[in-house]
């Protein structure tokens, strides 16, 4: 994951970088959601694809057993652990995840400088988003029964410093995606939905999200892209 910082008089700023990806070979009902649940998630969950399955054939009529149960809940609890030593700028620390997935390094100087080996808070947050929306859009295409070849996308997390305190001001996805079968104009849907409903993105809310989305086509339609951010009346086409 590459970093940049830009250094300005009296203001700081940091973009951390993340990569997200999602690959799909063929369409696949409901492949997109092939998690490793407890059963009763897997249950619920498969519920849930199965009444916004039949939503999308048009098939609106519930029967007597959906009417009278409750809507089927997920509930999952995730861990991750953060251990430093030492002081603020001589000392290190890791940070891991409940699966074991990830055990890195951090420290002061891979937060604040360029070309370090180990990571930092931002980029794992980046990391998280674009993987939340990844997979969030890829959801959305599948439900509608498009199958994406591929999906990509990049997490530009700014980091700034004004005055005395830093903060977390905006996150820029950068998304890239071949589709067959789609129109761009539907696609953008998809991804403002994505980037408006995905877990992360809520709770990030206190931030600016903005995505810059490109629909990759063949040779005799040229791609696309559009700029959609957190305010949906303030959207803006580049090519």
């Amino acid at each position: 994951m590459a970093r940049v910082y830009q250094l300005r008089l009296g203001h700081l700023i940091l973009v951390r970088r993340s990569q997200s990806s999602v690959r799909a070979s063929g369409r696949s009902s409901g492949g997109f959601l092939n998690l490793s649940l407890k059963q009763t998630n897997l249950t619920n969950l498969q519920k849930i694809v199965s009444t916004n399955q039949r939503k999308i054939n048009g098939e609106n009529e519930m029967t007597t057993n959906e009417k009278t149960t409750p809507k089927p809940k997920i509930a999952l609890s995730r861990r991750a652990k953060a251990e430093w030593t030492g002081d603020l700028l001589h000392g290190s620390g890791r940070l891991t995840v409940g699966s074991g997935a990830v055990d890195v390094p951090y420290s002061v100087r891979s937060r604040f400088e360029d070309g370090q080996s180990a990571t930092n808070p931002e980029e794992l947050l980046g990391a998280a988003h674009a993987g939340c929306f990844t997979m969030a859009l890829a959801a959305q295409l599948s439900r509608a029964q498009f199958a994406p070849t591929d999906i990509r996308t990049d997490a530009n997390v700014a980091f700034e410093k004004n005055g005395d305190a830093f903060a977390i001001t905006g996150i820029e996805l950068v998304t890239s995606a071949n589709v067959p079968g789609i129109d761009d104009a539907t696609f953008q849907k998809f991804v403002a939905d994505a980037k408006q409903n995905c877990p992360v993105s809520k709770a990030l809310a206190a931030i600016e999200i903005r995505v810059k989305a490109t629909l990759e086509q063949t040779a005799r339609s040229p791609s696309s892209t559009r700029i959609a951010t957190a305010d949906r009346d303030d959207q803006r086409m580049s090519v």
